[in-house]
């Protein structure tokens, strides 16, 4: 979640940077920054969030099972049969 919320914010300096870069003035880059509808910004945030939540549980699993077990379980050799 707090990926999500830096990107937001990321997001939105960027936003900001980019109108003050392409000659609007500080109060005309903040009212077209409002001014945007926020439906295309939050479906990225939203699809930011999902695209991380399996990278964090596998990295809490690991931590959880210790040492390199998951490594080891995903890419250790396997018993010969």
């Amino acid at each position: 979640m707090l990926y999500t919320l830096l990107e937001a914010a990321f997001k939105s300096l960027e936003d900001l940077t980019k109108r003050l870069f392409h000659g609007s003035g500080l109060g005309a880059a903040f009212q077209e920054l409002f001014a945007k509808p926020y439906g295309e910004t939050l479906a990225q945030l939203i699809v930011l969030f999902l695209a991380l939540m399996p990278l964090f549980a596998v990295r809490d699993i690991d931590r959880a099972m210790g040492g390199n077990a998951l490594r080891e379980l995903f890419f250790g050799k396997r018993a010969a049969k």
